[in-house]
């Protein structure tokens, strides 16, 4: 692992590295033969957004790699119309760029290639389009790094080499300091869930996100928990699945009728104005979490180098307030599908306080493969007439067997507030 600390130490110096030989030679890491070719279409394209509009994608599959002018990125899904963008690996929804290269600001009309990736000095007979070397180099090290360099050199053989730090601009002066490390690399991760202090409507649910951070190349599975539920609060254990950053899951609390949420024997204190998902107040009675109970901790494991690691992160207290506009319920707690075939999942919806809406409904949590089919330019959508929806969920062929639970809720065009079913668990199976 190589990185410098210049910006982050508020040095002017917008550094690169690249790796040379004892020669002073570029030291290639990978050749790419592009395969297929498209434009990007619409707009321009800046450099952190994960949707690029393109002109055709007949001949590409979600996990192709594609080589925009130097940026190398990986699709991640495919458009589901004419209309909507192809979307790219992100992270924290920050564009993700592989082998070291850096995300850029794309023109429109720029060619786009589905490139192959493949050993330095490999060649190929020609088929019309480029053929592209990389060699060990970066400009902006992604996540964490803003401008400044982070590279991972894998030597191709003993030898002495040679790094080069620069400007990106070809600017110079006194201070433009920075420090280089060189070090071996240390697998790890963070994680973090959102909202910290939810507030979940009684009798429903709220979608809980959580995002890992993986650091100097770990990829492998995190296993997630919520911990410290009060009385009446349920949410399911999930996984981030290897090289995936985020999951979803939902925490749901029971009516008020079956569990009482708060742990204790009535509401505590007077009625206080309730505060919805989006931050709003709902000017309803909010049930507090009883003082024996402790902050929600989420709780990550993973296995690295044959050690489990485990990593936390601390939020606030869950608390339950009067249910609003809409609850909504998935009619199957499971769907079960086979890689390359599809299921369906009805989920019902509840409209009060005379709310007589549409309610366009989304889903999160699905592991990368599995995805909502025929969505539409309005997405998942009941109608004003319509009190449910069925939906098709299909895997994609090269999905493997996994049990994973993903949230399904309705959001209030009114108040922009989410009102989530239960978590429901999704088998792919052979």
């Amino acid at each position: 692992m190589l990185e410098t600390n210049a910006r982050r130490a508020s040095s002017p110096l917008d550094s690169y590295i690249e790796i040379l030989d004892a020669q002073g030679k570029p030291i290639p890491r990978a050749v790419l033969r592009s395969l297929a070719k498209t434009y990007t279409v619409f707009r321009d394209h800046d450099s952190a957004g994960p949707g690029i509009r393109m002109e055709t994608w007949s001949e590409l599959a979600i996990n192709d790699y594609m080589l925009v002018d130097n940026e190398l990125m990986r699709i991640w899904a495919l458009p589901k119309n004419p209309d909507d963008d192809c979307t790219f690996y992100s992270v924290a929804g920050q564009r993700q760029a592989f082998l070291e290269t850096t995300p850029t600001h794309h023109s429109m009309g720029t060619p786009m290639y589905k490139v192959a990736m493949h050993s330095p000095g490999t060649t190929f007979p020609p088929n019309g389009f480029p053929v592209v070397t990389l060699y060990y180099r970066n400009d902006d090290g992604g996540s964490g790094y803003g401008k400044d360099s982070r590279l991972v050199f894998d030597p191709p053989a003993d030898g002495e080499y040679q790094v080069r730090v620069g400007d990106s601009r070809n600017h110079a002066g006194e201070n433009f300091a920075y420090r280089l490390t060189i070090r071996p690399p240390r697998p790890d991760f963070t994680v973090k869930f959102d909202p910290t202090s939810p507030r979940v409507w009684r009798g429903g649910g709220l979608p809980i996100n959580v995002t890992a951070d993986r650091l100097d190349g770990f990829e492998g599975a995190i296993e997630v928990r919520l911990e410290n539920l009060p009385a009446g609060f349920s949410a399911p254990s999930t996984t981030i699945p290897a090289g995936e950053t985020t999951t979803s899951f939902a925490l749901f609390a029971e009516p008020v009728g079956q569990t009482l949420l708060s742990g204790q024997t009535g509401v505590s204190g007077p009625p206080k104005p309730g505060v919805n998902a989006s931050g709003s107040d709902t000017s309803t009675p909010t049930r507090s979490v009883s003082e024996e109970s402790h902050p929600l901790k989420l709780v990550a494991r993973a296995s690295i180098d044959g050690k489990e690691v485990v990593r936390e992160a601390t939020g606030g207290m869950a608390k339950v307030v009067e249910p609003g506009d809409l609850t909504a319920t998935a009619l199957q707690s499971e769907v079960t599908v086979q890689p390359g075939q599809e299921t369906r999942l009805t989920v019902k919806i509840d409209r009060r306080n005379g709310f007589k809406g549409r309610v366009p409904l989304d889903v999160r949590g699905l592991p990368h493969g599995v995805r909502v089919l025929d969505i539409g330019l309005n997405g998942i959508l009941i109608t004003e007439n319509e009190s449910s929806r069925t939906f098709v969920i299909y895997a994609e062929p090269w999905v493997q067997p996994t049990t994973h639970p993903f949230v399904v809720f309705a959001r209030s065009e009114k108040k922009n507030t989410e009102h989530a079913a239960r978590s429901v668990l999704l088998k792919v199976v052979k």
